[in-house]
């Protein structure tokens, strides 16, 4: 009797665990490819990451010194024509001012801000070349920094049906948010062509006059951007989440033409961005080594929070074109309801890494704060950063 009751015993465990497991998402013991009840995923930080170094340094004061810190800025020491000849490139200078803002606890009074004025320009950017001052030679980099975004200005506009829509006047963001990049030119500009997907090759000192020289490709770049829905009434629901943009030898085309645009990652429908509020975002790359591996890995944190990990093998979804839908994640639950027939079309399959580049020549060498706006008719919006922070190990937030 009793190794009868044993043997119960035991298959219930079995039978609850299993059950758990289901439920939970998992995928299998050693990818663990599990979305939380708050769209964080499981496979969190550890170790160094558990403690930023910004924890070293109070109101980040003397964070620059850290022996794991290669760059940080905040814009607070300087004219503004001081602070930008730090920068390789800058874009729309004349549209760029120091204002009295910055996050709390910071310990700096000002920040930069890149304005956007209506029917005038597309916004601006700074970018700052690594290798110039030595510091290119990083399998794997953090990049922290604060951004805060004007509130819009919405109304209604038609389509071409002549039907009306509310979308923006003013304070949509095409692209716009801070990035990592591996360039393999010198060329005074962009980090590439959109709508190509790069070769990741070798690198190629000339810098020929046509922009559209395909070497402006071999390149990789990540940057996480504010989306921005042109049809409220339809995407509202979507509208201001924290996506990343991604270019690299391994992406993903668009559903509907032959053209490859960023790629994006997060999944997550309700991870709003907060406008007119200092929100502080990190970001991982690091490289894939050996260069024929897809071992490279990219990771993500708003506010302190983990929020995402993408590296071979973890975690599970589906490529729904440019997009990596998580499986259990709010994106991928709502395609599938949304366009199950295209969703129907593609396994869920473990998430097959990054081959960032295919030459040891192409490295992270680029750090970039992005303001790029298209589509706004009226007004004047605005975007700032500050406490910019570039390490070889996680930063997180700013200490009190």
């Amino acid at each position: 009797m009793k190794s009868i009751k044993l043997i119960l015993f035991f298959l219930l465990v079995i039978f609850v665990g299993c059950k758990s497991e289901f439920k939970d998402g998992l995928t299998d013991d050693t990818n663990k490819s599990k979305i939380e009840d708050d769209g964080t995923e499981s496979d969190g930080p550890s170790g160094s990451e558990l403690e930023g170094l910004s924890a070293k340094y109070p109101h980040d004061a003397g964070i620059e010194n850290d022996p794991d810190v290669i760059l940080a800025e905040n814009f607070d020491n300087g004219s503004l024509d001081t602070l930008l000849e730090k920068w390789t490139i800058v874009k729309n200078k004349a549209g760029m001012s120091l204002v009295a803002d910055g996050p709390a606890n910071s310990a700096n009074s000002k920040s930069i801000q890149m304005t956007r004025l209506g029917g005038d320009n597309t916004g601006g950017d700074v970018r700052k070349r690594l290798d110039q001052i030595g510091q290119e030679n990083h399998n794997e980099l953090y990049l922290r920094y604060y951004i805060k975004m004007a509130a819009p200005v919405l109304g209604q506009k038609r389509d071409s049906s002549n039907n009306l829509y509310t979308s923006y006047l003013s304070g949509s963001h095409h692209h716009t948010g801070g990035g990592l990049s591996g360039e393999n030119h010198n060329c005074p500009w962009g980090t590439g062509r959109a709508g190509i997907r790069p070769t990741g090759g070798s690198f190629t000192p000339a810098c020929p006059s046509d922009p559209n020289a395909p070497i402006y490709d071999n390149r990789f770049s990540v940057r996480l951007e504010l989306r921005t829905d042109d049809n409220l009434d339809k995407y509202d629901f979507r509208n201001d989440i924290l996506e990343f943009y991604n270019y690299w030898m391994g992406m993903h085309h668009n559903a509907s033409t032959p053209e490859y645009y960023g790629n994006s990652f997060v999944g997550d429908y309700n991870l709003k961005f907060q406008r007119e509020e200092w929100v502080c975002i990190e970001i991982m790359v690091k490289l894939n080594n050996p260069v024929s591996e897809k071992n490279g890995e990219l990771k993500l944190w708003v506010d302190g929070k983990f929020i995402m990990h993408r590296k071979e093998g973890f975690p599970d979804g589906k490529w729904l074109h440019s997009a990596f839908l998580p499986f259990g994640s709010s994106a991928y639950d709502w395609n599938q309801a949304n366009w199950p027939y295209s969703m129907n079309q593609v396994q869920v399959l473990p998430f097959e890494g990054f081959q960032w580049r295919d030459s040891e020549v192409l490295k992270l060498n680029m750090v970039s704060l992005a303001y790029y706006v298209t589509k706004d008719t009226i007004g004047n919006a605005w975007v700032r950063y500050d406490n910019v922070v570039v390490s070889k190990r996680y930063i997180g937030p700013i200490a009190p």
